[in-house]
Parts: C-alpha cells; sequence; structure tokens
C-alpha cells in the first residue's frame, strides 16, 4: 500500500500511470477522503485543547471558591463532541484505509498496455523439451504406479494427486535443482520460512484484500496459510529503509503452497 505523503505529492502521475492497466484512480474521492480527515483532525486538536484549558481554569476557580457550573457543563458539551469527532474519523479512516488497498502498484515504464492476458505480449517461447517421459505410459494402470489420482481422491477428494517413485524424486529434485541454481549461478540468498503469516504479513505483500478469499485461515487465530513464498519473504524486509547501493536483494525459497484454486491454474493461466 502507498504511504499518504506518497498518494499526496504523487497522485497524477500514479493515475496517469494505472491507467495503463486500466484501472481508473478516484482522485476527487482520494482528496475529498484525505482533507476531510485533515480536517476533522484539527478540530479535534483544538477542541482538546480548549478543553484542557478550561478544565485547568474550573480547577483554579473552585481553588478560589468561585461558581463553576457553567462551566464544567461546557466541559461536558466538549467532552462529548470530541468524542463525537473521534468516531466520525476513525469510520473516515477506514473506509480510507479500505480505498488505499484497492490501489495496485504501478507499472515500469516498459510493461506494455493491456486490460488482461489476451493483451500480453510473447517475450520468448521455450519448444525444446529435455523431459524424458519414459516412466509414463498410455496404460493407466502402468500410470497409477506414478500418478496416483485414486488414493488422492480416497486421502483428500477431487483436485489433488499422489506422486510415486521417480516421479516423487522428480517433483523433489526440481525443487532442489530450482533453489540449488538460484543460489551457485546466481547467488540468491536461501531462505527457510514459516508457512503460517499473520493477517497484517497478507496485507504488506498485497495478497489481501484482493485475494483474502482464496486463502486459508487457520480457525480461532490470526494465522494464515501462505499461497506463495513470496509472502514471507517480502515481510522480511517489510517496514525497513534500504539502502539504494544495497539493491537489489535476492532471496529464493521453496515452500509448500496454499490457495484455494478456483481455475484450472496452468491450464488457463501460464507462465
Amino acid at each position: 500500500m502507498f504511504s499518504i505523503n506518497y498518494l499526496r505529492k504523487n497522485i497524477d502521475f500514479i493515475s496517469n500511470n494505472l491507467k495503463h492497466r486500466s484501472f481508473d484512480l478516484d482522485v476527487t474521492y482520494f482528496k475529498k477522503l484525505d482533507n476531510e480527515i485533515k480536517i476533522l483532525k484539527t478540530s479535534i486538536y483544538k477542541m482538546q485543547h480548549l478543553h484542557k484549558l478550561l478544565s485547568v481554569l474550573v480547577k483554579n476557580l473552585n481553588i478560589n471558591s468561585m461558581k463553576t457550573d457553567y462551566l464544567v457543563r461546557e466541559i461536558s458539551l466538549f467532552k462529548h463532541e470530541i468524542q463525537k469527532k473521534k468516531k466520525n474519523l476513525v469510520k473516515l479512516e477506514i473506509n480510507f484505509e479500505k480505498f488505499l488497498l484497492t490501489i495496485p502498484n504501478v507499472l515500469d515504464k516498459t510493461v506494455p498496455d493491456g486490460k488482461n492476458e489476451i493483451d500480453n505480449i510473447e517475450v520468448r517461447v521455450f519448444k525444446n523439451s529435455i523431459f524424458n517421459n519414459s516412466f509414463l505410459s498410455n496404460d493407466p494402470e502402468n500410470n497409477e504406479n506414478f500418478l496416483d489420482f485414486n488414493s488422492s481422491a480416497k486421502i483428500s477428494g477431487s483436485g489433488f494427486v499422489v506422486l510415486k517413485k521417480e516421479l516423487a524424486q522428480l517433483h523433489r529434485a526440481l525443487g532442489n535443482y530450482m533453489v540449488d541454481f538460484h543460489v551457485h549461478v546466481h547467488g540468491y540468498e536461501e531462505i527457510h520460512s514459516p508457512l503460517l503469516v499473520n493477517k497484517n504479513s497478507m496485507f504488506s505483500s498485497g495478497h489481501f484484500p484482493k485475494f483474502q478469499h482464496d486463502q486459508f485461515h487457520i480457525a480461532d487465530s490470526n494465522l494464515w496459510l501462505i499461497p506463495t513464498a513470496e509472502v514471507t519473504l517480502t515481510n522480511l524486509i517489510s517496514g525497513k529503509k534500504l539502502q539504494e547501493n544495497l539493491l537489489p536483494i535476492n532471496f529464493v525459497s521453496k515452500t509448500t503452497c496454499f490457495r484455494k484454486e478456483k481455475g484450472n491454474y496452468g491450464y488457463q493461466v501460464k507462465g
């Protein structure tokens, strides 16, 4: 989520940038809410200051045995009005935060315009496969020795699979190869992180609120199963000030990913 100060200073740039991803930022609504919150905060501060002065005055008058009934009533009215304004401020800030959370990140200037995957530009295609599919065949009984859908259906239900023997080994080896390649060839730092994170971490990585309904929540807790290692890796530096000369920071991690897949991932979404 963008900081308020950054949005105030760059609202026109952000609005124009987001049009490239077909997102219309309601600048008028942003300025309206922002202004209302600032005015209300100023009003509360002034009333609190006056309330404090009146309280001191009443205290001094009481010391001198002077009547203070009128001032006491005024202080009570002030206190009630301050509480009322604070409640309104909380409502405005909640609405403001909800609005800010809907604003996506700005695009790099190299990203082409587009509304959906149809507008994607194909950068390169890998056509030569070195994968040897020798242990799978057209025989379902043979394949069940490697891909056991019946067992997974019994254990978990539809949409799961049990990998066996060489295929299970290949699955493990590919993950290890990916990590080793990035660590030893590209110099990435390997991270082993928790599979459970708090709600704030999901907001920090941008998965909430947009993808909240796709995630698994641990009942009676503030913990969620991660949909990808991106959540934990992003939060390693969340809230920190980074020195530009130390960028980029390269992390690599292999984790189990938990999310409610509503589409046929890999078929409808490529890449």
